[in-house]
């Protein structure tokens, strides 16, 4: 069985992220920044291409990035932003940001974090991997520690329902196809949020309620 790679469509992603669904992806991850506080220690597990560490640095100064992600050409993508943002801003203090490529299994295991972002990266799990998953970054998290979330969640709405679900199940067959993803559902969030000793703050839905973002705070 081949491991899941998004090296094939790192180059464009971005791109199809917004020829369907336009601003939304980024609206959903961007939305709650502002909670962000400064000086953060800050793990974005999943980070894609990159254009993510720009909208957290013009908005807020954060300590240190770890910026985890299992494809070796998002990583590249995701330099390539950094460095470029660099080059285009006239300060000279930037935080530190260690690319790592892999998962939350490489995540270092001495490291507390201040806030964790994960985007469009839990529909990836199956259930119990999930709760897993999320058990792991739940225990490196600073307590007071903020967790930013946002992913894609089937809305209880019968209306909205019949069109959100072909086209869910049409991104997890392309994903298959493409990336060799194993999973051909969304998880329940809620159901393993609920198992951590976290409080939901804030909640908004973008794309006909198809996309949430949820900020929530450890306990």
């Amino acid at each position: 069985m081949s491991a899941v790679s998004f090296d094939r469509v790192a180059p464009y992603y971005d791109f199809l992220a917004e020829a369907i669904f336009g601003k939304a992806i980024v609206k959903a991850q961007t939305c709650f920044l502002d909670h962000l506080l400064e000086g953060s220690h800050l793990l974005i597990l999943g980070g894609g291409t990159g254009w993510i560490i720009r909208e957290i640095l013009q908005r807020k100064k954060v300590q240190q990035i770890d910026y985890v992600e299992a494809s070796a050409r998002m990583i590249t993508l995701a330099q390539h932003q950094y460095q470029r943002f660099r080059q285009n801003q006239p300060t000279t203090c930037y935080p530190k940001i260690n690319f790592i490529q892999g998962t939350e299994s490489n995540l270092p295991s001495d490291t507390v974090y201040d806030a964790v972002m994960t985007f469009f990266v839990l529909d990836m799990q199956q259930q119990e991997a999930l709760h897993e998953m999320m058990e792991k970054i739940h225990r490196q998290l600073h307590p007071q520690g903020l967790w930013f979330f946002a992913d894609f969640k089937i809305p209880e709405n019968e209306r909205k329902r019949w069109w959100h679900l072909p086209l869910v199940k049409l991104m997890y067959c392309f994903f298959r196809l493409t990336a060799h993803l194993q999973n051909h559902r969304l998880p329940d969030y809620e159901s393993s949020f609920s198992r951590l000793n976290v409080s939901r703050e804030r909640v908004a839905y973008f794309y006909q309620d198809l996309i949430t973002s949820e900020l929530y705070r450890k306990i």
